[in-house]
C-alpha cells in the first residue's frame, strides 16, 4: 500500500517511504512536487549531514504533543537572502492553538537556533511544523538540521 504524502496541492500517493524518521518526530513528503531538496554531507549543525531547500516551499513535519507548554527547535543556515527563512506551527483549535506561530530565522550568515515555544496545548495530539524557505530569488537557499522538541 502506497504510503501517503501532503504537498501543498492535496493529498497524493507515492509508490514508496517518502519520509525520515528524526527524534519522534516525522518529516513528512518532500517540499512539493517541484521544489527540489537536497541532503548535505558537507555542512550541518552541530555536524553534517543536513536538508537544503533552494527555491521556495517547505519541510512539514509531524510532532506529537502532550498537553501544556512544548518547544520545537531547529537550527538554521541561509543565504542571506531576504525575506529570510522561518519556522511556523500550524493553528490547531482541537489542541488549543488558535493561530499560527511564526518565527522568523536570524539574517545572519552562520547557523543559529530557531526556537518556537507552544503555550496552552490542551490535549494530546499532533502539530505541523513546517520549514519554510519563503523566497524563490536567485542564489536563495536555507538549511536545515538538528531539530529539538520538548
Amino acid at each position: 500500500m502506497p504510503n501517503l504524502i501532503r504537498p501543498a496541492t492535496g493529498y497524493r500517493t507515492a509508490p514508496r517511504a517518502p519520509y525520515a524518521r528524526y527524534v519522534g518526530l516525522r518529516l513528512v513528503g518532500t517540499p512539493s512536487w517541484v521544489v527540489p531538496y537536497f541532503k548535505r554531507d558537507d555542512d550541518g549543525a552541530p555536524t553534517p549531514p543536513c536538508l537544503e531547500l533552494r527555491q521556495q516551499g517547505a519541510f512539514r513535519i509531524l510532532w506529537p504533543v502532550d498537553p501544556g507548554t512544548r518547544v520545537f527547535s531547529v537550527w538554521c543556515k541561509h543565504s542571506g537572502v531576504t525575506p529570510v527563512p522561518r519556522v511556523r506551527v500550524a493553528a490547531n483549535p482541537d489542541l488549543g492553538i488558535s493561530a499560527d506561530i511564526i518565527v522568523d530565522a536570524q539574517n545572519v550568515p552562520a547557523w543559529h537556533k530557531i526556537t518556537v515555544t507552544v503555550a496552552g496545548v490542551t490535549t494530546q495530539g499532533v502539530l505541523e511544523v513546517f520549514l519554510e524557505q519563503t523566497t524563490s530569488a536567485p542564489g536563495a537557499w536555507s538549511r536545515w538540521d538538528n531539530v529539538e522538541v520538548t
